[in-house]
């Protein structure tokens, strides 16, 4: 009896090889897609905040509870180049003493980073003592590899809730943008956990199919996704609200693609899934915070959350900070829509060409309705929800997205990018069948 028919075989050997290369593009930037300055720097100091946690346990070095931090030499500091923010040279420095074989204890100051919790750094930091990985590099592999495990086996399960041609585009959208690839192998953004809600989504979804099974593990998969945005958040607390959305994308969009309705009792759960997740590692965050609870909460909000949303910007000195806030979310989403950011801002798609296949799908979708196309719903939901992927972070985080123009265009190609291509061809693909020149044809 044969337990695996050739072409599982032959799949199954296609996705470990795609998750091969994938994982040596994304550690080494081998097909030259980001450009060398951006793949070799992009974030470090995020970054150097895990190699401080790592460095501090190594010769525990007290971090005062902090999951972050930075470790460097104050001498080595003021001699530093004085172009550079004193956050930095913080992070050149934690670089630094992370590559020396041996350090001197006596000569380096600790700086805890309470902003995020930083549960991640600590995983890492278990791993290079566990294994002796005492160089970058090594970890990056790790992180590379599993940011190409998750897109390839999000992959995978597109390609049987979706369309070949959608999850071709989701695969080609992320591992060809030059700030995702940047982002793929960084230990602070870690973008594997950006992806795993969403994975397990679409496990979830899957497994909706089958007779009974819904009933049975329901609270698994539940749980599951809580559990994943409880580690996505409490290593940190970036793209939250688009993590969310992406999870919940498939059961408001998938079932389109079979001729279904929307399935939004399910996405519902999985929202409030993700809400618990989140709120676990608030809460976990706040304990390390403050001496009470309320009082970490009090401290998150006014230092951090307040800074990055909706705060007042009368109690802001920093001009930056202070006009993020001024700024209105429809300024904040012009500024991703029509401003042009030399040296920021790289995409696959240029800017005009980007509003243009924005306008094209507009176009094609009402004229869709007009026609009572079959397609029409499809293609609607799927740009709307979509687009609501990235926008929820740029509404929400208004004064991070303000502020960190240079690494949030990179949330146009989580979900969005591929929609906007897949939707802009259908829209030229219906032309014929709606002006009458041929018969109608499936997609």
């Amino acid at each position: 009896m044969q337990l695996f028919s050739t072409r599982t075989v032959m799949n199954t050997a296609g996705f470990i090889l795609l998750w091969i290369l994938l994982t040596f593009n994304f550690q080494t930037n081998a097909l030259g897609i980001a450009e060398d300055v951006i793949f070799e720097q992009w974030q470090q100091n995020g970054q150097s905040r895990v190699l401080g946690r790592i460095v501090a346990d190594e010769y525990n070095l007290d971090l005062d509870g902090a999951g972050l931090g930075y470790v460097y030499d104050p001498v080595q500091a003021e001699e530093a180049d004085p172009e550079l923010s004193m956050a930095q040279t913080k992070a050149a420095e934690t670089y630094r003493i992370h590559a020396l074989p041996q350090i001197d204890v006596q000569n380096v100051v600790v700086e805890p980073y309470r902003a995020q919790y930083g549960l991640h750094a600590g995983v890492y930091s278990a791993i290079s003592q566990m294994l002796g990985l005492d160089d970058l590099q090594s970890l990056q592999l790790i992180v590379a590899a599993l940011t190409a495990l998750a897109l390839v086996l999000l992959f995978r399960d597109y390609l049987q809730v979706y369309d070949r041609t959608f999850a071709v585009l989701f695969l080609l959208c992320l591992a060809l943008a030059p700030y995702f690839l940047s982002m793929a192998r960084n230990l602070y953004w870690s973008p594997f956990l950006i992806l795993l809600p969403s994975l397990l989504a679409v496990w979830f979804y899957r497994d909706t199919g089958t007779q009974g099974a819904i009933r049975g593990r329901r609270w698994m998969w539940l749980t599951l996704i809580t559990g994943a945005m409880f580690l996505k958040s409490a290593s940190n607390y970036e793209y939250i609200t688009t993590v969310t959305l992406l999870a919940c994308s498939v059961f408001f969009v998938a079932p389109l693609f079979d001729g279904r309705r929307p399935d939004i009792r399910m996405a519902a759960h999985i929202f409030v899934a993700c809400v618990l997740g989140f709120t676990a590692a608030l809460l976990v965050h706040a304990g390390a915070r403050g001496d009470t609870l309320i009082e970490g909460l009090h401290s998150i909000y006014v230092e951090d959350i307040a800074r990055r949303t909706y705060g007042d910007p009368t109690l802001e000195t920093h001009g930056e900070t202070r006009a993020s806030l001024e700024a209105s979310p429809l300024d904040v989403l012009g500024m991703y829509l029509y401003e042009i950011y030399p040296g920021k801002r790289t995409m696959i798609v240029p800017g005009k060409v980007f509003l243009g296949l924005i306008g094209l799908s507009l176009a094609g979708i009402a004229l869709k309705g007009m026609a009572r196309h079959r397609h029409f719903w499809r293609d609607l939901v799927t740009f709307a929800v979509f687009f609501a992927v990235p926008v929820s972070w740029f509404v929400f985080a208004k004064g991070h997205s303000f502020t960190q123009t240079h690494i949030n265009f990179v949330l146009w190609y989580i979900g969005f990018m591929p929609a906007l291509l897949y939707v802009s061809w259908s829209s030229v693909r219906v032309l014929p069948e709606i002006f009458g020149f041929r018969r109608a044809v499936s997609s």
